[in-house]
């Protein structure tokens, strides 16, 4: 019973996270972002305000390349920053 638990919350990472990687593009062209998209859209780099942004949409996570290498997980709180 608990690996079939495991299994069912592995699926449902596993949709998520390819959920995540349609969504993230269509949020970022909305509000007018300029990116590239790589590897399948499974790495992002976001130029933005003179700030460069590597963003993995899957997991959420991102990392700022230069000044004060910021860094955190989800969309939503990237948007914030930029």
């Amino acid at each position: 019973m608990d690996f079939e638990l495991f299994r069912l919350n592995a699926e449902k990472s596993k949709a998520k996270r390819a959920s995540n990687r349609n969504s993230t593009p269509d949020l970022l062209r909305e509000r007018g972002i300029s990116f590239t998209s790589h590897n399948s859209g499974a790495h992002i780099i976001i130029k933005h305000n003179d700030r460069v942004f590597d963003l993995w949409p899957g997991t959420g996570k991102w990392i700022e390349r230069a000044g004060n290498y910021a860094s955190g997980r989800g969309v939503f709180r990237l948007l914030e920053i930029l």
